[in-house]
């Protein structure tokens, strides 16, 4: 039977580096604090024991890459991250630094909106576990009309898989003034 490949936790790759050198978590920091990385013994510690629960930065993934002897690439997956790619900036058509302050603001906003999107998303992934498809957050649309129902025309929209209950009720019972009145004196007197 082929042997599965194992990718490396940031652990492996910190104990990799303090096994390779010979050094513990105070030497190891140091040393790349002196060849430029960013980061603290604390955080060398921290991972080395299992004991940190943070969101480690770029930098002290770098950090790690460059202690442990492995690519930026290997490091970034063994913190459960996509390698960072080119600069999103490097991919902005040119005269966008033309655009009014109005239209700067919505395009930022409209990222930062995308940004988190994309981190809830990674977040739930991480909650559920790292087998679990990308595309489906847990969430379920209610599919409990009867197959002889017919759906006024141009209900199906492309994206509308199904409805939940309170929209199905809504649309089954329609608003009050589609209904009867119900027998007892005009305007209530």
């Amino acid at each position: 039977m082929p042997r599965q490949h194992k990718h490396p936790s940031l652990q492996d790759l910190v104990n990799k580096a303090a096994e390779d050198r010979s050094m513990a978590g105070r030497a190891l920091a140091d040393l790349a604090r002196k060849n430029g990385f960013e980061i603290t013994h604390g955080t060398v510690n921290s991972i080395r024991s299992g004991a940190y629960k943070s969101r480690p930065s770029d930098g002290t993934i770098r950090a790690i890459a460059w202690l442990a002897g492995v690519g930026e690439e290997t490091a970034f997956r063994a913190a459960g991250r996509t390698p960072p790619g080119r600069p999103f900036a490097d991919d902005l058509p040119p005269g966008v630094d033309e655009l009014e302050p109005r239209q700067r603001k919505a395009a930022v906003e409209m990222l930062r909106a995308m940004v988190a999107q994309h981190q809830e998303i990674l977040q739930l992934r991480g909650d559920r576990g790292e087998d679990s498809p990308a595309d489906d957050p847990g969430l379920r649309l209610v599919h409990d009309e009867p197959e002889d129902v017919e759906e006024p025309e141009g209900y199906e929209l492309a994206a509308r898989k199904g409805e939940t209950r309170e929209r199905k009720r809504r649309r089954l019972e329609g608003e009050p003034w589609d209904h009867p009145d119900p027998d007892g004196p005009e305007d209530g007197a």
